[in-house]
């Protein structure tokens, strides 16, 4: 099983772009990279983490298709900006924030991804649009990892044991989500490994993608997509994942009701 990883910031400030493996082969146009990694690398699933601060965000020139996802889950759009209007708790916030999160991925890549989309909204740490996340609530950056993780899991559930490859693309990331993404990568793998025990010849393959702007073609920017690092995990490593865990146990209940 091939699981599609990826972190993404704020889509408000995503373009119509052209993606590429270079001059030569396929190209794909989308304001995301996700039609060109389905569909060239065949995923099993795909799973998007996002920032709760998500909802407070703006651009420069946002696409249509972007803000049109804003307004269809009820966000405020004003001024290429959004604001998440009437919200009654965190949880209603998070499930606000997953909904335009699908809506920007089906949007790019249309029913390709019918039943193979999960989405996970983790928390931002810092100054976003006037709204202080984290900040002053003893929440650290990493508390992202920790969040990811457990929500992660509750996407796959028992398929995690069939995972045979992570395609982790950092390309749409932001400050420190790319890194971490490709933390969670690594534990997802050793987990993965530690629920198939001793079965022989067994290993998890990551493989971590980032896109560069490399010209413009009229006003559509384009990117080579590159294969910037590759793993191969047959033992697993459980001690970074029980730390995570436990330095953060305690916000893993915030906002929950």
């Amino acid at each position: 099983m091939r699981i599609y990883l990826a972190s993404w910031g704020n889509p408000l400030e995503w373009g119509s772009a052209k993606y590429r493996h270079g001059p030569v082969g396929n190209a794909y146009y989308s304001y995301t990279t996700l039609p060109f990694m389905v569909r060239e690398y065949g995923v099993d699933k795909v799973i998007i983490i996002a920032l709760d601060s998500v909802l407070t965000a703006r651009g420069r020139t946002p696409s249509k298709e972007v803000l049109g996802c804003a307004e269809q889950v009820g966000l405020v759009v004003s001024n290429n900006s959004i604001k998440p209007g009437e919200i009654r708790d965190y949880n209603e916030w998070v499930g606000r924030a997953s909904k335009y999160i699908e809506c920007v991925a089906a949007r790019s890549v249309g029913n390709d991804l019918a039943g193979r989309l999960g989405v996970v909204v983790a928390p931002y740490v810092g100054l976003r649009e006037g709204v202080a996340y984290g900040v002053g609530k003893d929440v650290r950056p990493d508390v992202y990892l920790t969040h990811a993780l457990v929500r992660v899991l509750d996407v796959l559930g028992g398929s995690l044991r069939d995972v045979g490859e992570l395609i982790v693309d950092i390309t749409h990331g932001i400050n420190y989500t790319p890194y971490l993404t490709i933390e969670l990568g690594k534990m997802l793998a050793s987990l993965a490994l530690a629920l198939n025990g001793s079965r022989p010849n067994y290993a998890v393959g990551i493989r971590i993608f980032n896109a560069v702007e490399v010209g413009v073609e009229g006003e559509v920017r384009v990117y080579d997509v590159h294969n910037i690092g590759e793993l191969r995990m047959d033992r697993y490593y459980l001690d970074p994942i029980i730390i995570a865990v436990y330095t953060n146990a305690k916000s893993l209940d915030q906002g929950r009701t």
